[in-house]
């Protein structure tokens, strides 16, 4: 499911094409579009998870590569443990800054839900049942307020809520 917050036609097109019978979205068992104009990536989200059809949703965006090794992983824990987000266990950055970032589960003794405030333990990606994003959305940032980002509002909400944040 690929969510399209106000894509420009380019990207319109480019997905339209990766999405259809030769693109390289082909071999997934199928694809959809969903197009939106939030201009807010929580709202986007949230839209996305509204859409979803599955019961264990994964959230990421479009620069985030993640192997076939982790979605079943990360499937399996999800199916297994209703309060769970699941997190890649490495998170590689290139680009700006390059790095391996080792990430750090909620139940991690290094962990303390405190530091929330200052601190985001996790990148946007994770996996959970839709159930968890359904009953936790995103909140909408508001470019314009200084809050956010999204996802690191997400999890502080969500330990609050008493889920466990652990890695795939």
């Amino acid at each position: 499911l690929l969510v399209l917050d106000r894509a420009d036609e380019a990207t319109r097109e480019f997905l339209i094409e990766a999405a259809g019978h030769d693109g390289y979205l082909a071999a997934a068992a199928s694809t959809r579009l969903v197009e939106v104009s939030h201009g807010d990536l929580g709202l986007s989200r949230n839209s996305g998870i509204a859409s979803a059809r599955a019961e264990v949703v994964g959230v990421l965006d479009a620069d985030n590569l993640v192997s076939r090794r982790w979605i079943v992983s990360a499937h399996a824990m999800c199916v297994d443990d209703p309060g769970v987000v699941v997190r890649p266990e490495h998170v590689v950055t290139f680009e700006a800054r390059r790095t391996v970032w080792h990430v750090v589960p909620s139940d991690d003794p290094r962990f303390r839900p405190e530091h929330l405030y200052a601190y985001n333990y996790w990148d946007a990606f994770s996996m959970a049942r839709r159930s968890v994003y359904t009953d936790h959305p995103y909140t909408e940032t508001g470019r314009t307020t200084g809050f956010g980002p999204e996802d690191w509002h997400w999890s502080a909400e969500t330990v609050h809520a008493g889920l466990r944040h652990v890695t795939a």
